[in-house]
């Protein structure tokens, strides 16, 4: 009898899989070059200075914290990186390892 992996696990070896064999790049860390989270706050880092406050508007739910490269999580994460970091949400809250301050705000 064949012993079949969750469809999860399924799903995500075959994209890993697709993703080695069209962005070759994805083999040294995990993510390509044309992953625009990576570039965006690698440009938030390079800009953001340790006495700066960030305001994160539209900032989720966090569900962020559950990436799997810890690059790119490290690079999102700018709590010690910056004075304070707050955020503006209509979202539910959720794990919030990235802030000194959260407030929700309603949406009309």
């Amino acid at each position: 009898m064949e012993k079949h992996e969750p469809p999860r696990a399924q799903t995500q070896l075959m994209t890993d899989r697709l993703m080695e064999r069209f962005y070759h790049e994805s083999r040294f860390g995990g993510f390509t070059d044309i992953d625009g989270t990576v570039a965006f706050y690698l440009r938030v880092n390079a800009l953001a200075a340790s006495k700066d406050v960030v305001l994160d508007f539209g900032c989720g739910q966090g569900t962020y914290a559950n990436d799997p490269l810890p690059i790119r999580l490290g690079l999102r994460v700018l709590k010690d990186k910056v004075s304070k970091v707050m955020a503006l949400t209509s979202a539910r809250v959720g794990r919030r390892i990235s802030l000194y301050k959260f407030r929700p705000f309603a949406s009309r």
